[in-house]
């Protein structure tokens, strides 16, 4: 199971208007469907969306994007670009950027 979580929003170069932001640790693949199963769970579990159903349409239209991890300081900040990435202190990660339900 893949482990999301909600981004801040900080650092992220956001492409839709007031979005929900989620990522994982790792180059997820996030066209298989047990990855979007996980995903839709975890957006209705937090109450972004009131189904599995509409968690997975959703999606449908989410923007993707992959890069690194970088935590300084007990922040976390991402990376679309080889310039920031420290080692030992970079993981590759996927967000998943997708519109607030409508309903």
């Amino acid at each position: 199971m893949t482990k999301w979580t909600q981004w801040d929003g900080k650092g992220y170069p956001t492409q839709k208007d007031d979005p929900s932001i989620y990522y994982a640790i790792g180059n997820v693949d996030v066209e298989d469907d047990e990855v979007l199963r996980d995903l839709a769970t975890i957006m209705r579990v937090d109450g972004l969306v009131p189904s599995l159903r509409d968690g997975l349409k959703l999606l449908e239209s989410a923007i993707v994007l992959h890069g690194q991890v970088v935590e300084l300081d007990d922040e976390t900040y991402p990376s679309f670009d080889d310039t920031n990435c420290i080692e030992g202190f970079t993981s590759d990660a996927t967000w998943v950027e997708i519109d607030e339900y409508a309903g």
